[in-house]
């Protein structure tokens, strides 16, 4: 039976045939296509070779043949190939940097320039183009290695690519039968390579081998993953521990190659890294699911409502309102592997680990009895410990000398869900509560005493609330500070006009006009009691001069949301 040919012949995007169809428009270019078969594609493939041949006057013996193949096969058929490789592949960025493993949390796929989600059949036009590629019609006028590798590498990349499209559209899917159905994928690729492998010697032959041990890995990793799914079991830190030694042994391989092209070095390395990161984060995802009660695909929902509600903030209007002198860098607008990685880490360890730095447990009861009337809840709420060190602008002596002065600070864990975000410009108060405002201040020490804390484990009635900002974050807010302050001075020197000051650079708080430099380091991350009850909720540690911002009850209503659903 023929095999139809499912590709627009100018844009090479998928097409789909209805009942006896002959003429089919393409919905992306508008291009009105004939349907044919590959049968018909290679009758008209081998009429153009004649016509050549004829032209050129091909005669005479077996090793004139073999030339005249080798030369059609440079002049016209790869040329050819490689176009119609390009149409049908399109705006696809190059699979082999995309990660193995992907989940329901992304909406679309990250890291890849598609516009539209990734379906099974849109593989169908690279399927039989690498069908078209392996005929003896085509193979025949690749008589020499070159042109050999040319032509599997082709061949291998029209399967690859749907493979690994199709694999991750698997994966998505979230249930532990379609990770057993993508480890098959990862086995196919595998094959795919192996076959390329035997075109290729040297460099090119062990970068090949890299690319195979890395599916075997991602096929390895995902039978076991699920597996622990259905036992409902965590993946063994000896796997884990062997998983990741691997990956970075493949890393340095590829690092010492030189004859392999290295964009495709480039790609593969920037892919095993996303691996790793994959893997991270879905072994944490296991570890949580293991004291859910719920299915896994319920708890997967459950679990993307809370990465998507503290992750991705804040929303376009907030972002509006942001002068265009201050760094960003602390939002994710999209799920980036690495953040996703970093919060679900911290999401197992507060519900696993349950052993934090906190203030204030022995007292906060006695404390909410008298503030806070009725029953109540105890949270305990995040905030990062930096050490800023600085030096002041108080004479160009001081200077000259380099004298440090250095004040501890408390910068709130979760400030990006304040949906206020720079509503009145003060920035950075409402952000970075506990801002010491001087060296050597009665505030500052009570601050800097935060670092002696000791780890305890709280009862187990009170919920640790995970940060959703990173260290480096919090770093940020104090450099952009003195950044901010340093680009309002400039624009007053340069056209007369300047940013509106903030309060919080006068009044309140950390102010950066009295700082030459600033050298800022996050050293803990430590957590306040904050108690939420019938008619009012508030954060113990008023000594700390930390105020009483709105955007903390929704980490609280969040989290509570999460554990009440899993």
């Amino acid at each position: 039976m023929s095999t139809k040919y499912y590709m627009c012949k100018n844009c090479g995007a998928p097409l789909s045939v209805t009942k006896k169809e002959e003429l089919l428009k393409c919905v992306y270019c508008g291009v009105v296509n004939e349907i044919s078969t590959i049968e018909d594609e290679m009758r008209k493939f081998m009429n153009d070779i004649a016509r050549w041949l004829s032209s050129v006057g091909a005669v005479g013996g077996e090793g004139t043949d073999a030339a005249m193949r080798a030369r059609y096969f440079a002049d016209r058929i790869f040329p050819s190939l490689a176009v119609e490789f390009t149409n049908v592949v399109g705006d696809f960025v190059e699979p082999l940097e995309f990660p193995i493993l992907y989940a329901s949390f992304y909406d679309t796929l990250p890291h890849l320039q598609l516009d539209f989600e990734w379906k099974t059949n849109m593989g169908k036009p690279l399927q039989e183009l690498a069908y078209k590629l392996s005929l003896p019609n085509v193979t025949s006028f690749a008589t020499t290695p070159d042109s050999q590798e040319k032509l599997k590498s082709l061949e291998f990349r029209c399967w690859t690519i749907p493979l690994l499209l199709n694999t991750l559209g698997l994966v998505k899917s979230d249930s532990a039968e379609n990770y057993v159905m993508a480890t098959k994928s990862c086995d196919r690729i595998v094959e795919k390579i192996e076959e390329i492998k035997n075109f290729v010697e040297g460099d090119k032959k062990i970068y090949y081998e890299i690319l195979a041990e890395r599916f075997k890995l991602s096929s390895k990793y995902l039978s076991e993953l699920a597996q622990k799914i259905a036992e409902k079991d965590s993946i063994p830190e000896e796997f884990l521990q062997e998983l990741y030694e691997t990956l970075e042994s493949l890393k340095n391989r590829l690092k010492e190659l030189k004859e392999a092209p290295r964009i495709d070095r480039v790609l593969v390395e920037e892919g095993l890294k996303r691996d790793l990161e994959s893997y991270s984060t879905f072994s944490s995802i296991l570890s949580l699911y293991t004291l859910s009660k719920k299915p896994f695909n319920d708890f997967m929902d459950s679990l993307r409502r809370i990465i998507k509600s503290v992750i991705l903030r804040p929303d376009e209007k907030v972002l509006e309102r942001v002068p265009d002198v201050l760094d960003m860098t602390w939002f994710t607008g999209t799920l980036e592997l690495s953040k996703v990685s970093w919060f679900m880490e911290n999401l197992k360890t507060v519900l696993t680990k349950r052993s934090v730095k906190a203030y204030g447990l022995d007292e906060v009861e006695t404390w909410a009895a008298k503030n806070i009337k009725g029953s109540f809840e105890i949270y305990l709420y995040p905030f990062y410990l930096v050490r800023v060190a600085t030096i002041l602008k108080k004479g160009m002596l001081l200077w000259k000398k380099g004298v440090e002065n250095a004040f501890y600070g408390l910068c709130d864990a979760a400030f990006n869900l304040s949906d206020q975000l720079f509503l009145e410009a003060d920035y950075p108060s409402m952000l970075t509560p506990g801002f010491s405002k001087a060296i050597n201040t009665t505030l500052g020490k009570k601050v800097e005493e935060l670092s002696q804390l000791r780890a305890s484990s709280p009862r187990k009635n009170v919920v640790i609330l995970p940060p959703t900002v990173t260290p480096t974050d919090a770093q940020n807010l104090y450099l952009q500070a003195f950044i901010f302050r340093e680009e309002r001075e400039l624009l007053i020197r340069e056209t007369g006009k300047a940013l509106r000051l903030p309060s919080s650079y006068g009044n309140k708080g950390f102010d950066p006009g009295k700082v030459k430099a600033i050298v800022p380091k996050t050293e803990e991350l430590i957590y306040l009691p904050y108690v939420v009850g019938e008619r009012k909720s508030g954060l113990f540690g008023e000594q700390f001069n930390l105020e009483q911002l709105p955007h903390r009850q929704k980490l609280v209503d969040e989290m509570r949301l999460f554990l009440q659903a899993i």
